[in-house]
C-alpha cells in the first residue's frame, strides 16, 4: 500500500520537540517566569522536560548528553546538536503571556510565528 504524501494524516502529531541549552537553570527560570511552565522532569545539568498539552518539550545539555550512556544505564542514544534550534508556540499561548510580561521583553512578528525575546 502506497503512502499518500500529498495530504497530512489527521492522526499525525508531534510527540516531542528537543532543544539544547548549556545553562539549564536559566532555561527553567525563563520557562517558569515568562511562560508559566513547571518542569515535568529534570536532572541537574543534564535535562529539563516540560509537558505542553499532549506533547513534550525536552531540553538537553549537549555537553552531557552527547556521550553514550554508561554501563547499566538506560540505553538512551546520545543527544546533541550544534547551532541554534527553535520551538514555536501557538500565537494565543504567547499572546497571553506577552501581555502579562510586556515589561520583561518585546514581541516581534516574524513569518507566521510570534517570538518573545528577552
Amino acid at each position: 500500500m502506497a503512502i499518500d504524501l500529498t495530504t497530512s494524516p489527521t492522526s499525525l502529531s508531534i510527540l516531542e520537540t528537543v532543544l539544547y541549552a548549556h545553562d539549564l537553570a536559566a532555561i527553567e527560570d525563563f520557562y517558569r517566569r515568562v511562560l508559566g511552565l513547571e518542569p515535568f522532569a529534570s536532572s541537574e545539568n543534564r535535562h529539563v522536560f516540560y509537558r505542553c498539552g499532549h506533547q513534550m518539550l525536552l531540553i538537553f545539555n549537549p555537553e552531557v548528553t552527547h556521550r553514550p550512556p554508561s554501563e547499566g544505564a538506560l540505553p538512551v542514544p546520545p543527544h546533541g546538536m550544534e547551532g541554534q534550534g527553535h520551538v514555536c508556540f501557538r500565537r494565543g499561548f504567547l499572546a497571553r503571556f506577552a501581555a502579562a510580561h510586556a515589561e520583561r521583553g518585546r514581541i516581534r512578528e516574524r513569518c507566521t510565528c510570534t517570538q518573545l525575546r528577552l
